[in-house]
């Protein structure tokens, strides 16, 4: 059973540095990830302008869906690549990859200039950063994990968390300068440009802070070849991962909804303006921050995840009635539910911020952990946006994303206590594979 431990590389004596290294160019990844979905409208209409309003938005979505299918690749190939590499080889790889994607949208052209090529390139900045990103998120939460001492990784894991939730707010800051100071016409035909143009600015100051980065993967705990690792993982630790992915499965869908889609369903559904809209995501950044840092204290000083549990069970008994009050309300109403609905979110971090990295030895850890999360986002979380909003176009039914949140949740819930169930088999069972060290 793998059991929890010490690094060669504790946070508390390695210096800040390292963990900023770490949670600063995630929060740059995630800030140029999260920026296309509030500036989603204007996307589809620079690069889809000969389809009616809803079409474009989905085409937007769309696109910015299939940016999700190309997780799973990224989680495989930098996963394994970072368990017979070292994780900071492979971070160093995505952070390029992610710069050469959010180039592609910060300067593609629109249609008009130069035809259907506008698109193409569109979509392919999307799968080179969900490419990296499938990777990258489980390559971080391993080193966190990794470099953090035992009564600190709770904090620790939690700054990936903060920083993301930053980035949300900083995104959508952009997004609500941009819409209030400058004219539609403008803002369309390059103010939604502006926070990727700022992202591509950053991004040599993360890669060089990566590359300063200590290793956390000693050479003798390294397998000796990806066919190694994966047998491992199929041999030990397949339902391990498969309850792994239905723990994801509630934190990114509540992502995808609460943090990115509710800006959108603002001005789509609710007919707010785009600056209105705007402050909700700012909202929930900011929450984000400060509730998953708390999450991460509560845990280093009690050391129970079964606590965590709790917020995800309060946020199932509310988001029903939350999604009926914010479909009555104006932009108070939105951005009061958006931080209500992302404190429970990052309340209950611990269990995939903790209880799944614990649940892999250090040799097949980064490879589990991105397929975790590359899996359960290309499942879950790459199509949440897309069909929420097909379904309120054709149903109608306002309420759609609130039935979304419930059924994710609940399969997490599930799983959560599938997890916790094994590990206690474990723990009474004769060791019969490695520790993690």
């Amino acid at each position: 059973m793998p059991v929890e431990s010490g690094s060669t590389h504790d946070a508390g004596s390695s210096g800040v540095r390292q963990t900023l290294a770490i949670v600063m160019a995630n929060a740059l990844e995630f800030f140029d990830f999260t920026a296309y979905t509030y500036f989603a409208v204007f996307i589809g209409r620079a690069y889809f302008p000969a389809y009616a309003p809803d079409r474009q938005l989905l085409l937007s979505l769309g696109v910015f869906g299939l940016g999700f299918l190309a997780r799973p690749a990224g989680a495989l190939v930098l996963g394994l690549y970072a368990d017979r590499a070292g994780r900071c080889a492979a971070m160093q790889l995505t952070m390029r990859l992610m710069g050469i994607g959010t180039a592609l949208l910060a300067l593609t052209p629109p249609h008009a200039a130069i035809g259907a090529m506008a698109p193409a390139l569109i979509l392919l900045a999307r799968l080179l950063q969900g490419f990296s990103m499938g990777g990258d998120v489980g390559l971080s939460i391993s080193y966190l994990y990794e470099s953090s001492g035992a009564l600190r990784r709770g904090r620790t894991t939690s700054l990936l968390l903060v920083t993301q939730g930053c980035a949300g707010a900083m995104a959508c800051g952009f997004g609500y300068l941009a819409s209030a100071s400058l004219a539609p016409d403008a803002l369309q035909a390059w103010g939604w440009r502006l926070p990727f143009l700022f992202g591509l600015l950053i991004y040599p100051a993360a890669c060089y802070l990566r590359h300063t980065l200590p290793e956390t993967l000693p050479v003798h705990a390294r397998l000796p070849a990806g066919r190694a690792v994966l047998a491992t993982i199929r041999a030990h630790h397949g339902r391990d991962l498969l309850a792994a992915i239905g723990v994801m499965c509630g934190p990114i869908v509540t992502t995808a909804i609460v943090s990115h889609y509710m800006t959108t369903y603002g001005m789509h559904t609710l007919r707010l303006s785009v600056s209105s809209a705007m402050l909700a995501g700012v909202a929930g950044g900011l929450v984000a921050a400060a509730g998953a840092l708390g999450a991460g204290l509560v845990y280093d000083r009690h050391r129970r995840l079964r606590l965590a549990v709790v917020p995800l069970c309060v946020l199932m008994l509310v988001v029903y009635p939350v999604f009926r009050w914010v479909g009555g309300g104006g932009v108070a109403t939105l951005c009061a539910a958006v931080a209500l609905l992302t404190l429970l979110r990052v309340g209950a971090s611990p269990l995939y911020l903790v209880l799944v990295p614990r649940s892999f030895p250090l040799p097949v850890r980064a490879t589990s952990l991105s397929l975790c999360y590359g899996l359960a986002t290309a499942l879950f979380g790459g199509t949440t946006q897309y069909m929420v909003t097909w379904i309120i176009d054709r149903t109608g039914d306002t309420l759609a994303p609130a039935w979304y949140l419930l059924a994710a949740n609940g399969l997490t819930l599930v799983a959560v206590c599938a997890l916790l169930r094994r590990r206690v088999r474990h723990a009474e069972a004769p060791a019969r594979r490695p520790s993690a060290v």
